[in-house]
């Protein structure tokens, strides 16, 4: 759930598809977390503490990157499949 993140343009090696990649990312659990760490913090300061260093990790953290296609993970950005192409590599 990386805040800023944005969808590249991508090029998969493994099925040929070009076009932006899919964003994994933690989905549910942080959901779930948050709505159970806020009450309890009313209840004992020391899960405060938890919840800042976890909301920082969820939104600092960086996520998959899949192929829409394939769910494939190694994926190239378009602009360097393209260049390697011209290059003849």
């Amino acid at each position: 759930m990386a805040l800023f993140s944005t969808r590249r343009k991508v090029h998969c090696p493994q099925c040929g598809h070009d076009g932006r990649e899919k964003l994994r990312g933690t989905g549910g659990w942080f959901k779930f977390f948050w709505l159970l760490s806020i009450p309890a913090g009313v209840l004992f300061f020391v899960i405060w503490l938890f919840t800042i260093v976890g909301f920082l990790w969820m939104v600092l953290r960086a996520p998959h990157r899949l192929c829409a296609v394939c769910g494939w993970e190694n994926l190239v950005p378009l602009k360097q499949w393209h260049r390697l192409q011209k290059e003849g590599c």
